[in-house]
């Protein structure tokens, strides 16, 4: 969280969006699921076909920037 005083009271706001966040929390699920590769395996399997066309172009353009 950020705050920022304005007049008397503060004004906060998260630090990171909550498209950061989601993706802090799965990293954490995946990295203490004791078997990552069959975590991601299912997830990959449970994916609609637009994730799953999201899912391949972030690893292609992952993969140029590499």
């Amino acid at each position: 969280m950020n705050r920022e005083l304005e007049g008397k009271a503060y004004r906060y706001e998260p630090a990171v969006s909550r498209a950061e966040a989601a993706a802090r929390a799965l990293r954490h699920v995946i990295a203490s699921s004791g078997d990552p590769e069959a975590v991601l395996l299912r997830f990959a399997q449970s994916t609609t076909d637009r994730e799953s066309v999201l899912l391949r172009e972030a690893l292609a353009n992952r993969e140029l920037r590499a």
